[in-house]
C-alpha cells in the first residue's frame, strides 16, 4: 500500500550534503504521520529532515553530518520551522500513538539506534519511578497531615474534656461545700430549736410539777384546817341571825302587801327589790323600805292567763344591758320580754305549749341573759339548758343530761362562760358542768353541820367576792361555798320566833352585801344584815 506523505519544504539544505538520489528531491520532502523530524547544526545552520517509518533518512547525509544530527529536546513533540509545519504535524499527531513507534537515533548505525531507545525507555521509567515516588511523597505527607490533625485534634477534645471534668469537679465540690454548709447551718438551728424545745419542756414539767404539788398538797390538807379557813372567811363575812321582813307578810294573799310562794328574787343597783310571786302569776316591784309592791307584769290581782299581758306562775326574772325585763313563764312554757315601764311582753322563746323541739319548752325555770343579748334558758321539763341568740327562732341545746333529775337554777362559773352549776333539786346536788358535756365534773357538799348533805337545792347566788351561796330549801338554810371550794359553811339558818329562813328559794345581795332571802313556807321576802 503506498504511503500518503505530505509535502514538507525543506529550507536551506545544503545539496553539496545530499546524495545524487535526494537532490533531485530537494523542493519538497514527501512525509507521513508516522515520520519523525530532527535537526542538526551546521554551521549554526538549523535545519529539518524526515525520517521515514524505517528510522531512515529520507536523504542522503554524509557521515560527519548524519553524526552532527541530534533528536530534538523532546522527541515527542518535535519543533518545526513555520507555523504551517507545526499545525499539519499537530493534525497527523492526533492520530498517531507516540508511544506506539520505537523512536532510534537517525543513523544507518543499528547499535547507536538501540543506545537511543534504551536511553529513553530510561528516561520514561525514571519519570514514571519519579512521578510515583512524588505521588508516594505527597500520600505520605498528607497521611501524616492528616494523623497529625487527627492527632490534634484528639488531644484538643481531650483536653477540653479534661478540663471540662475538671470545671464539673470543681462545681460539683462548690456545691458540695455549700450544700454541707447550709446543712451545718440548718443542723445546728435544729439543735438550737431542740435545746429550746428540751428547756420549754422542762420548764413545763417544772411547772406541772409545781402545780401538782400544791394540788396534792391541798387535797392532802387536813378538814379542820379548811375549816379554820373557812371560820376565817365566815369571820369576815357574818349576818345578822335575825332578819327583817322587806316584801310580803307571814300570811299568803294578793293584795299589794302580800305574796304567795315568792320564788326567785332579783335586786338591781339602786336596791330595788324584784320577786316572782309564784301562785299570785304576777312580778312584784318594792322600792327600800317600802310596804307595798307594784306590779309590773302579769295581773295585779292574781289572775293568770297566756296572753301578752298576763303570765302563768312565773319562776324567775332578769335585766339586760337595755332594761328590758324578761320573765320564765313556766306555766305557759315561755320566756317573755318587756319594754321598760309596760305590761305588754313578747314572747323571745318557746311557742306557749310544751313542746321538746328546738323552739319550744317545757317548765323553764331560771334564766340568764349575757352583755350580748344572748338568753340561757333551764328547760326543767326537759332537763337541758337551752341557747337563744338574739331575735332568733330556736334556741340550740348547750347541756342535755337525762341524769338531771329536778333542775331548778343555774349560774356560770366565776371567770368561765362554758362552765355553768346546777341545782340539782331532785338529786339534792349542785353540780358543775361544761357545756357540750354528757357527764358533770363535779359536785358540791358541806361538812360543817350534823346533815352534811344538801337537801333539795333551789336559788343560787354569788357576792362580790365570787363565794357560791345555796338555797338549802328543805333544810332551811343558805350555804357559802368559798371560791373554788366543794365544802361550804351555813351563814343563815331557821331560828324561832323571828323573821328567819323558812323554805328558802332564792337569795340575793344589795350593794351593802345584805342577805335578801324568799321564803316558800312563810311567803315573805328576809333581809338579813351584814355584821
Amino acid at each position: 500500500m503506498e504511503r500518503d506523505y505530505s509535502f514538507v519544504r525543506v529550507q536551506k539544505i545544503r545539496r553539496s550534503s545530499l546524495t545524487s538520489a535526494s537532490k533531485s528531491n530537494v523542493g519538497s520532502v514527501r512525509m507521513n504521520s508516522r515520520d519523525r523530524l530532527f535537526k542538526f547544526n551546521n554551521e549554526n545552520q538549523k535545519y529539518r529532515y524526515r525520517i521515514d517509518s524505517n528510522n531512515q533518512l529520507a536523504s542522503s547525509f554524509s557521515k560527519r553530518e548524519s553524526q552532527r544530527i541530534r533528536p530534538l529536546a523532546n522527541p515527542c513533540k518535535p519543533q518545526l520551522g513555520s507555523a504551517k509545519q507545526s499545525t499539519e504535524y499537530k493534525k497527523n499527531s492526533r492520530r498517531h500513538d507516540l508511544f506506539s513507534s520505537k523512536i532510534d537515533i537517525p543513523s544507518r548505525n543499528n547499535s547507536k539506534k538501540t543506545n537511543w531507545n534504551s536511553q529513553c525507555t530510561r528516561r520514561r521509567c525514571c519519570c514514571l519511578l519519579a512521578a510515583l515516588l512524588l505521588f508516594q511523597l505527597l500520600a505520605g505527607m498528607i497521611t501524616a497531615m492528616t494523623i497529625m490533625g487527627m492527632q490534634l485534634k484528639n488531644q484538643t477534645t481531650y483536653g477540653s474534656t479534661q478540663r471540662a471534668q475538671h470545671q464539673q469537679h470543681k462545681q460539683q465540690q462548690q456545691v458540695h461545700h455549700r450544700v454541707h454548709q447550709v446543712q451545718a447551718v440548718r443542723l445546728l438551728q435544729a439543735a438550737r430549736q431542740q435545746v429550746q424545745a428540751v428547756r420549754l419542756l422542762q420548764a413545763a414539767r417544772q411547772q406541772v410539777q409545781a402545780v401538782r404539788l400544791l394540788q396534792a398538797a391541798r387535797q392532802q390538807r387536813p378538814v379542820h384546817q379548811l375549816q379554820q379557813h373557812l371560820i376565817l372567811v365566815r369571820n369576815y363575812l357574818r349576818w345578822n341571825q335575825t332578819g327583817t321582813i322587806v316584801a310580803g307578810t307571814t300570811l299568803a294573799g294578793s293584795t299589794a302587801n302580800q305574796l304567795n310562794e315568792p320564788y326567785c328574787l332579783y335586786i338591781d343597783s339602786n336596791d330595788i327589790l324584784y320577786v316572782c310571786d309564784y301562785l299570785n302569776h304576777r312580778i312584784q316591784k318594792w322600792l327600800p323600805n317600802a310596804t307595798n309592791g307594784t306590779t309590773i307584769a302579769g295581773s295585779s290581782t292574781g289572775l293568770l292567763g297566756s296572753s301578752s299581758l298576763l303570765l302563768y306562775q312565773p319562776f324567775d326574772l332578769t335585766f339586760d344591758v337595755n332594761g328590758y325585763l324578761y320573765v320564765a313563764d313556766s306555766g305557759n312554757a315561755r320566756v317573755q320580754r318587756f319594754p321598760p315601764n309596760s305590761l305588754n311582753g313578747t314572747s323571745v322563746a318557746g311557742t306557749g305549749f310544751l313542746s321538746s323541739a328546738l323552739n319550744g319548752l317545757n317548765h323553764p325555770t331560771a334564766i340568764i341573759v349575757d352583755n350580748n343579748l344572748n338568753l340561757f334558758v333551764l328547760d326543767e321539763g326537759n332537763t337541758r339548758l337551752m341557747k337563744w341568740l338574739p331575735n332568733a327562732t330556736n334556741g340550740s341545746v348547750m347541756i342535755d343530761a337525762n341524769d338531771l333529775n329536778s333542775v331548778f337554777d343555774f349560774v356560770f362559773a366565776p371567770g368561765s362562760s362554758n362552765q355553768v352549776y346546777l341545782s340539782d333539786n331532785g338529786a339534792s346536788k349542785v353540780r358543775l358542768w361544761t357545756f357540750s358535756s354528757s357527764t358533770e365534773d363535779g359536785y358540791l357538799q358541806i361538812v360543817n353541820a350534823s346533815t352534811t348533805t344538801i337537801t333539795s337545792p333551789r336559788g343560787l347566788a354569788y357576792d362580790p367576792y365570787g363565794n357560791l351561796y345555796v338555797a338549802d330549801t328543805l333544810n332551811d338554810r343558805i350555804v357559802m361555798f368559798c371560791g373554788n371550794s366543794t365544802v361550804g359553811t351555813v351563814v343563815a339558818k331557821y331560828t324561832t320566833g323571828v323573821p328567819t329562813v323558812s323554805g328558802p328559794s332564792g337569795v340575793a345581795f344589795d350593794s351593802n352585801l345584805n342577805l335578801y332571802v324568799s321564803n316558800l313556807y312563810s311567803d315573805n321576802v328576809v333581809a338579813f344584815a351584814r355584821l
